[in-house]
């Protein structure tokens, strides 16, 4: 079992990773811990990705149900270097369309050694476009619209063009606090571009650029530690990660030092459990569940109803906490 944490960052004195464009960054960054049980080669990426169809106007020499991924093939993107080329980023809220699914396809095949008929539309649905969030709009405005558009918070696909082909896709989740790196995927001919660290770069920079009233946090979702997937979120300073025992950060140097004298993701191994302090019963009164696309109360439910949902409520309780369980609202449909 390897360890899994979250990680934020704040905006101000953030280096450039190595290997990656000169660029200033926002002021913190922030992780989770949870637990991971596969090897650590087999964790989970930055990344996801997506296939061309007719009109793309790169020759696509890799057929990701035969054949996986190879130097050997011939590169349209690996071809065009050294030629001027044009990247263009749009954001929109979080939708289903073929095109980003096929590129998902082949980087899942590509890059997570997945077998094609694993990787179903239903599958990514479920992963990637169906979200809990209800889009909202916002009377803020962003203030650098062209550069750092603003539309409302929920979940959203940031596109990725070059010369028009979509090569890879960002999966946000846009919070009243924070914007959150929830997926990136990406073509796997344009590996060598790195255009996960450059994701998550603009991603940093737009939380500066937008300036939105408490929108001060980046998070760059989980790191498993030891996993060399994840080795790249080491490289954002200044960063925290979340002690899943305490719920409190820790710079990231320090956290994974605790990490290396396995403390089992604890990085307050003397501090009480921060879920020791409350009673599940308690909060239940308060929990907000979805019902007919408004948010209602455990309360309003009827006793035969309310019996029902009451041993699930509690065990969700229990895995977030009072300070979560007070402020979702839970869509039970999703579960």
């Amino acid at each position: 079992t390897t360890t899994t944490t979250t990680t934020t960052t704040t905006a101000a004195t953030t280096p450039t990773p190595a290997g990656a464009a000169s660029t200033s960054v926002p002021q913190e960054l922030h992780m989770d811990v949870v637990e991971h049980t596969s090897s650590p080669d087999a964790c989970a990426a930055e990344s996801p990705l997506r296939e061309n169809s007719e009109n793309n106007p790169f020759p696509d020499s890799f057929n990701p149900d035969t054949q996986a991924e190879s130097s050997t093939l011939r590169n349209p993107f690996l071809e065009g270097v050294g030629q001027p080329h044009t990247l263009t980023l749009s954001l929109e809220p979080s939708t289903f369309t073929e095109e980003a699914f096929l590129l998902y396809r082949r980087y899942t095949i590509a890059v997570h050694d997945k077998k094609p008929s694993e990787v179903t539309e239903e599958s990514y649905r479920s992963f990637l476009v169906d979200t809990p969030l209800i889009h909202e709009e916002s009377p803020y405005k962003s203030a650098n619209e062209e550069e750092a558009p603003f539309k409302g918070f929920g979940s959203f696909h940031q596109h990725y063009r070059l010369d028009g082909v979509l090569v890879a896709v960002a999966v946000l989740d846009v919070l009243p606090n924070c914007l959150s790196s929830v997926y990136f995927f990406y073509d796997p001919r344009t590996r060598f571009l790195s255009l996960g660290i450059y994701s998550a770069l603009r991603e940093l920079e737009w939380v500066r650029r937008a300036a939105i009233p408490n929108l001060e946090w980046y998070y760059l979702n989980y790191y498993v530690h030891k996993c060399r997937k994840m080795d790249y979120k080491f490289k954002f300073r200044p960063s925290d990660l979340l002690c899943h025992r305490t719920l409190k950060w820790m710079p990231i140097e320090r956290a994974v030092e605790m990490l290396n004298k396995e403390h089992n993701g604890a990085f307050y191994p003397d501090d009480p459990p921060a879920a020791d302090s409350f009673d599940p019963e308690q909060i239940l009164p308060e929990v907000k569940i979805l019902l007919r696309g408004r948010a209602a109360s455990f309360n309003d439910f009827v006793p035969e109803s309310a019996e029902r949902l009451k041993t699930r409520l509690l065990e969700y309780i229990r895995r977030v906490g009072p300070t979560l369980a007070r402020t979702i609202v839970v869509d039970l449909s999703l579960q």
